[in-house]
This record gives C-alpha cells, sequence and structure tokens, in this order.
C-alpha cells in the first residue's frame, strides 16, 4: 500500500508539472498586441525636457536607451536626466503587459529612491497613459505618464507628479530617435552595470 501510495503522489506531481508547462509554452507564444507596438522603439533616443518642479521652470536633457527582453514580452529602458541645479537622475523603467488585469505597466527603479510600479491601458494605437499612486513622507503621491509615439523616430512623453494634491512636477519632452554613441560611459554614471548594447562598443581591456 506505501508504494501504491508512493506511485500515485509521483503521478500526479507529473500531471501537475506538464500542466504547468503546457501553461508555460502557450505564454511562451507571440507577444501580445499591447507589446508588439514597441517593436520599432528599441535604440537610442534623445530629447529636450521642460517643464516646472516646485513651481520654479526646469529644462534639461533627457535619453532613453530600450531593448527588448523576455522573448518581447518585455521592454527594459535605462533613462538618463539632466536637469538644472540637480543631480543627476538615473532610472531603469520595465515595461510589460498583464494579461489577468489587463494592463500596462512599467515597473521603475531610480537613484533618487523611486520604486514604483505604474499602471494602465494604451488609449489608442499611439496613446500610452499610465499613473502610479502611493505615499511619500506619509502622504498621497501620485505620478502621471503619458507616451504618444508620433512615428518610428519620434515620440512625445509627459511625467506629472502630485504630493498632497499638489503639484510638485510637470514637464514634457519630444524624444528622438539617435545613432548609438560609441562612448557609453559619457552617458552611463559610473558604478551602475551598462545595459547590453551599450557594451558593445567597450573596447576589452
Amino acid at each position: 500500500m506505501k508504494n501504491h501510495s508512493m506511485i500515485k503522489n509521483l503521478v500526479i506531481v507529473a500531471i501537475a508539472c506538464i500542466c504547468g508547462m503546457t501553461n508555460r509554452s502557450l505564454a511562451q507564444g507571440e507577444s501580445p498586441k499591447e507589446m508588439q507596438r514597441f517593436k520599432t522603439v528599441p535604440g537610442m533616443w534623445s530629447g529636450n525636457l521642460q517643464g516646472t518642479m516646485n513651481g520654479k521652470p526646469v529644462k534639461g536633457s533627457v535619453r532613453h536607451l530600450y531593448r527588448t527582453c523576455s522573448a518581447g514580452w518585455g521592454v527594459e529602458m535605462n533613462e538618463t536626466m539632466n536637469l538644472d541645479s540637480t543631480p543627476a537622475y538615473v532610472c531603469v523603467n520595465l515595461f510589460g503587459y498583464d494579461p489577468g488585469d489587463k494592463k500596462m505597466h512599467i515597473y521603475s527603479v531610480s537613484n533618487f529612491g523611486d520604486t514604483h510600479d505604474h499602471v494602465g491601458t494604451w488609449k489608442d494605437d499611439k496613446t500610452l497613459s499610465l499613473e502610479y499612486n502611493g505615499t511619500l513622507k506619509g502622504k498621497p503621491y501620485k505620478e502621471k505618464l503619458e507616451i504618444v509615439f508620433e512615428s518610428e523616430t519620434s515620440y512625445h512623453f509627459t511625467e506629472k507628479t502630485m504630493e498632497d494634491g499638489k503639484e510638485t512636477f510637470n514637464a514634457s519632452a519630444t524624444m528622438t530617435k539617435t545613432p548609438q554613441p560609441k562612448r557609453p560611459e559619457m552617458i552611463h554614471p559610473p558604478g551602475q552595470s551598462k545595459p547590453e548594447e551599450m557594451q558593445k562598443d567597450v573596447p576589452k581591456k
């Protein structure tokens, strides 16, 4: 009886594994249409940002480096933003679509202490709108992002933040696709690992 029970348990485990592999293989098929809209995005983009920070005018340069990941189910974007009188802002943004909640997600981690999951949807084939709601210093905090893909070589993004109902940041930039730089160190702060696309031009010692 003991051996029979053991064999029965092994069969159950094997069936569960097969079911799991089947579900996983289905998920590994063609990426959803929500992510296929990014197929021409990978590469380097640059632009000039203008807006307000805490009610004062602000401007600066922005660079975005995109690459596909997870077999097309994800897009990673490395962002570097240099604004007037503030330290360089460096952020990694992971784009993905969740079939469960039918929402787009951008998970962001930055050197300013941000670790946020922005959630939203495509308003149309070109406009992606997302929002993060959380707390900052014990008070309500909100971020709103909107990206409008105008063409294969141009997109416009707007970012707004609110702390306890008061707007603290509101800026936008038009990004243009640019040739890949030959000196990745110039746009990537020291000490941060370089994305795969930026490593290939670095000479080996």
